[in-house]
């Protein structure tokens, strides 16, 4: 009975406050590839490993022509190991390890650019035991357009809950 003793204009910010929850539980299937890379530890020699392993895949990707990213990956995963195995010094010793999975990123904002939180498909490379800080990146649509290596997470601000803590 508590709805019903509501004004009309408290019943529409109840639907409205609804309705925005019910558009934000929403889950939008995305066409973005990202790429992860996972250091074996967060040792200085292992996070230089990891930026070596990174500059050679950069190197690698800018040579590939594709039109369909996704196959691509799908189809070359060994193909994309075995380059960055041949390309690391071998005294180096490093395990690599590719793949192709869906893998959680959390949200983050750079340079007025936002990335939302969520599953994304991702090439995966894990670098030995794979413990250590992370690299990633946009791999598609926009090639290594957007890089991220050490930076908090954003702050999120609502108008509504602002409105309603402030009035």
């Amino acid at each position: 009975m508590g709805i019903f003793l509501l004004g009309d204009f408290m019943k529409k910010i109840v639907l409205l406050l609804i309705f925005i929850l019910i558009i934000f539980s929403i889950k939008f299937e995305t066409k973005e590839i990202r790429i992860r890379i996972l250091s074996n530890s967060n040792s200085i020699v292992d996070q230089e490993n990891k930026k070596l392993v990174k500059e050679i895949l950069i190197k690698n990707f800018q040579n590939y022509e594709y039109n369909d990213v996704d196959s691509f990956i799908k189809n070359n995963i060994e193909l994309i190991q075995d380059e960055l195995i041949n390309k690391i010094p071998k005294e180096l010793n490093l395990v690599i390890n590719v793949e192709y999975v869906k893998t959680h990123f959390p949200s983050k904002s750079l340079n007025g650019k936002f990335l939302s939180s969520g599953y994304y498909q991702t090439l995966l490379i894990t670098i030995n035991e794979g413990l250590g800080c992370n690299w990633w990146s946009i791999l598609y649509p926009d090639f290594f357009d957007i890089g991220y290596d050490d930076f908090g997470e954003i702050k999120v601000k609502s108008y509504l809950i602002d409105l309603f803590k402030n009035p």
